[in-house]
């Protein structure tokens, strides 16, 4: 892929990071647990269900009523000897670990940022069924601060000290699995602010981050160590975070891919416009009145892998499920278009649908 800097300014790149870096300790951070990871069997297997609950406003949260309605199974796999009822979700949590406290403040320090006055722990949402609770217990550390690379500077808006989330063992259409052993170890959050222009400076600002980070002697080793959220946006789109990297070579290859990807989908738009197409066309209402016919004879007698869900053999006719297809007016042309490598607009929308399918 080409990564040539003048093409992706011309873009307005902007790239910005949420490093997560877990932490040597001797205890997780709200538990006394053991920080260890386990390969093999587990004792035993619990299901649990998400459900959203009324906020203080007395409305539910629209991502959480998304996941509910994916009515997702969800399994964690425990351990006697390492796991106790707090990662379960049975007990309060305990004191904060004390080591991993000072260790966060040493790190914050050492990114140039200004440490808060008090620490307060606080929530943020988990609505995939990696932490038990449905939330994650975060709290500020360090706010502020700078580090220079060369002829610039890497703002770094903030940097928290939190709990890491369960290990994903099997995803497979609605029942995925988790292991519990990864919740609760101790890692910092460091969020950059967006100040990598180019798909190659991100992967030197992310690499030089990596680096100020292992050379505090404070920070756990090896894979699945430290993962990295790459935000990405251009002009006239939006911000897109990229999860979980695991590798630094990767970065500047997927910040292209994204950058380009947005480039494409806002020619897309651009040219629907101009064929008459209106947003609000398009809204819940409208979309659930549109044109739509039954087609299950054009696949009746084969197996088709999109339909597995609804014929797990081959697509049968007059059965209590069917196939419809929804006429799209406008588009002609436009579902075969490539946003990224071999992915295409139609690629694009059949994604976001399976989000709630």
């Amino acid at each position: 892929m080409d990564l040539d800097d003048d093409y992706f300014r011309s873009l307005d790149l902007k790239v910005g990071f949420e490093i997560h870096q877990q932490l040597k300790s001797k205890r997780k951070l709200f538990c006394r647990c053991p920080p260890v990871l386990r390969s093999d069997e587990p004792d035993f297997v619990i299901l649990r269900h998400m459900r959203p609950t009324l906020s203080e406003m007395g409305t539910y949260d629209g991502t959480a009523l998304m996941e509910f309605k994916t009515k997702k199974e969800i399994y964690y796999q425990i351990y006697k000897d390492t796991t106790c009822t707090y990662e379960i979700d049975d007990t309060p949590p305990f004191e904060m670990d004390e080591e991993a406290i000072v260790s966060a403040m040493a790190i914050s320090l050492a990114l140039g940022c200004n440490l808060v006055d008090e620490v307060h722990v606080s929530r943020k949402q988990y609505l995939d069924g990696s932490i038990p609770t449905g939330f994650q217990r975060t709290a500020i550390i360090g706010v502020g601060g700078k580090v220079p690379l060369g002829e610039k500077e890497v703002g770094i808006r903030l940097l928290t000290l939190e709990e890491d989330a369960c290990r994903e063992i099997e995803d497979r259409r609605h029942r995925i699995v988790f292991r519990i052993d990864r919740l609760s170890i101790p890692l910092v959050e460091v969020i950059t602010e967006p100040d990598a222009r180019t798909p190659r400076e991100a992967q030197e600002i992310a690499g030089f981050l990596g680096r100020i980070l292992r050379y505090t002697g404070l920070v756990r080793r090896g894979e699945g160590s430290v993962r990295q959220d790459v935000n990405v946006s251009i002009r006239g789109g939006r911000r897109v975070e990229i999860k979980g990297v695991p590798r630094l070579n990767w970065i500047a290859t997927l910040v292209a891919g994204e950058a380009i990807r947005q480039k494409n989908l806002l020619e897309i738009k651009e040219e629907l416009l101009s064929r008459g197409l209106r947003r609000e066309e398009w809204d819940t209402e409208s979309f659930a009145t549109m044109r739509h016919e039954e087609v299950t004879h054009l696949f009746a007698g084969r197996e088709v892998p999109l339909f597995k869900d609804a014929f797990p053999e081959e697509v049968v006719e007059g059965g209590e499920n069917e196939v419809r297809a929804v006429l799209l007016p406008g588009f002609a042309g436009v579902l075969s278009r490539v946003t990224h490598g071999s992915r295409t607009f139609a690629d694009e929308l059949s994604g976001r649908v399976k989000v709630i399918a």
